[in-house]
């Protein structure tokens, strides 16, 4: 029998080509290798030891991965992964903070929206998603605030609560601070209205529209958790289940009297089945965006999502529009202008 073997998924993928920066942290994002993605969906966990791409769901530990990128079997790739020096293993990162309770994250989110404003630019580009001015301000969307009074606030904040343990916040010469890039925060609720984490949908952007506020790699920070979004009508039992925050705020403006559960991408789906049963859903809808009629990976997705409600016991059914728009609030807000200029 084979000795175990300890190596690192870093030193797996560097074998492998994959190209990689900060390599000290705890989760390294990179482009996934299976589905031709280029703007780093998918990441290296350092603490799991384990690859995941969370456009095309591939999933690996160090020696499938390898054993897949060289096209060979498991203990081919076991056998060359062996012959790794003492020197190339890496030992685990220090174990990261957990958030803290919900009530908590909720009190310190909920004051810092209170200090925050939105901005003109901000609420326009809000009033063109289709909301109206009320429904911005009744969500508490924020702008994020400048540089230059993040320590201030960070600092006002830190004098009322604990800071440690709320994604998004960490220390710098032993005070507490937030760094952020421009945009406009969206509060993400559970199913009582309480406010779990913060999202922010970046002003400029390469790679990606949104990412959460989370302070994972930085001194005394805390990691944000792949948190699910509901909104409408939370007591109605037929709920639709589609991409992000912004996206079911807008659904649910538009159609108040359904439920919407908000994922933050297509494949964060394990505390869904939870969430669900908790709120006695008893018809459930996959709403994702139109683009899992071509796009593969979304398609997926959808699909992985029914598989896992099924095993819960749960049935979910494909929920579809005009393919001219493409997510359930562009078309939501498409048919609202036909019945105003009806």
């Amino acid at each position: 029998m084979n000795k175990p073997i300890d190596v690192s998924i870093i030193d797996v993928a560097a074998r492998c080509g994959i190209r990689m920066k900060n390599t000290d942290r705890v989760e390294i994002p990179v482009s996934c290798p299976f589905c031709g993605d280029t703007k780093k969906h998918a990441s290296l966990n350092t603490v799991k030891n384990l690859f995941h791409c969370f456009k095309c769901g591939e999933g690996h530990n160090a020696v499938t991965l390898f054993a897949k990128i060289i096209g060979a079997d498991t203990k081919t790739a076991y056998r060359e992964l062996a012959e790794l020096t003492e020197e190339n293993r890496r030992p685990a990162p220090e174990q990261e903070r957990e958030p803290k309770p919900l009530h908590e994250r909720h009190a310190v989110y909920t004051e810092l929206l209170r200090m925050l404003s939105l901005s003109d630019k901000h609420r326009e580009d809000l009033l063109r998603r289709g909301l109206d001015a009320p429904a911005v301000d009744r969500n508490q969307y924020r702008s994020v605030p400048g540089k230059d009074t993040m320590p201030r606030i960070a600092e006002t904040l830190a004098k009322k609560y604990n800071l440690s343990g709320i994604p998004g916040f960490h220390t710098a010469g032993g005070k507490w601070r937030m760094s952020l890039k421009p945009g406009i925060f969206i509060p993400v609720r559970d199913i009582d209205g309480c406010v779990q984490g913060l999202m922010i949908r970046l002003d400029r952007t390469k790679t990606h529209k949104y990412e959460w506020f989370t302070s994972r790699h930085k001194e005394n920070g805390t990691r944000a958790k792949a948190w699910l979004h509901v909104a409408g009508n939370r007591s109605n039992a037929v709920v639709y289940v589609t991409e992000g925050a912004l996206k079911s705020d807008v659904a649910a403006y538009f159609n108040p009297a359904a439920c919407y559960i908000g994922l933050p991408g297509v494949h964060c789906q394990n505390e869904l089945a939870p969430l669900l049963e908790r709120m006695g859903a008893k018809k459930i809808f996959e709403a994702f965006d139109m683009d899992k009629l071509s796009n593969a990976h979304v398609a997926g997705a959808a699909a992985e999502l029914k598989r896992k409600l099924a095993d819960a016991g749960v049935l979910c059914q494909s929920f579809t529009w005009d393919e001219r728009f493409n997510g359930l609030d562009d078309y939501y807000q498409f048919c609202d202008y036909l019945d105003s200029a009806a």
